[in-house]
């Protein structure tokens, strides 16, 4: 149930080629990570628009997708911490995605590399805390972000068994993993304590206020995301 990956970005194309045959569907955001559409289009997958709208504060409407478009898809693709619209979820919006999921035996990909910057005292949930998500969710977490390892390419993979071993299998044909020395890296890494990355996240936070502040103040109404 979890595997090394050389970035969240390889693990999500390479997850994809393991778990979907070419002419399958796929719900996608809409916005979404530039790298996804790449992804879909290399395993030859037909990409289902997800349209996150701002007055749905950027989460996804599941219960407007067609019953015939979830029916053909084989993946519903999320990301909370939102690149590119910044929002966050709740563990009530993973518990309606697993079920949704689960009624039309969809795989759940979490890209989950923002899971450490959120600001003030709140934390993003887990997709694979919902209920029944061990069985149907796959979570990508990338040390780029948290830990300011972007060059190192290192990353993992954690959930349902059977894509966990695709995804396996996929890579041994593909790459030979990261090299032992970034993963003992990755492994300090994570022994970081909890403060130190919560005070990068505060840079970032008075970062943003004084962004969303000059742009107000230059005329370009901007909410504070």
């Amino acid at each position: 149930e979890a595997l090394a990956l050389i970035g969240a970005q390889e693990g999500f194309a390479n997850l994809l080629l393991a778990t979907t045959d070419p002419g399958d569907a796929v719900l996608l955001p809409d916005p979404g990570y530039p790298s996804w559409f790449g992804a879909v289009a290399l395993a030859g997958l037909e990409r289902i628009p997800l349209p996150l709208r701002e007055e749905n504060a950027f989460l996804p409407d599941l219960a407007a997708i067609p019953a015939a478009a979830a029916d053909r898809a084989r993946v519903l693709v999320l990301s909370y911490p939102s690149n590119p619209t910044a929002a966050t979820a709740t563990p009530e919006t993973f518990a309606e995605a697993v079920a949704f999921c689960e009624r039309h035996d969809l795989l759940l990909i979490h890209d989950f590399p923002y899971v450490d910057l959120v600001f003030g005292g709140g934390e993003a949930p887990s997709a694979l805390a919902a209920p029944g998500a061990r069985e149907r969710v796959v979570e990508l977490y990338s040390f780029s972000k948290s830990y300011h390892m972007a060059g190192f390419r290192i990353g993992f993979a954690l959930g349902a068994e059977e894509a966990i071993a695709a995804l396996a299998r996929v890579k041994g044909a593909i790459d030979f993993n990261a090299w032992a020395g970034v993963q003992r890296a990755a492994v300090a890494a994570l022994a970081t304590p909890r403060e130190r990355v919560r005070a990068d996240a505060e840079t970032y936070r008075r970062r943003r206020d004084a962004l969303v502040s000059a742009l107000n103040e230059a005329g370009l109404p901007t909410r504070s995301p």
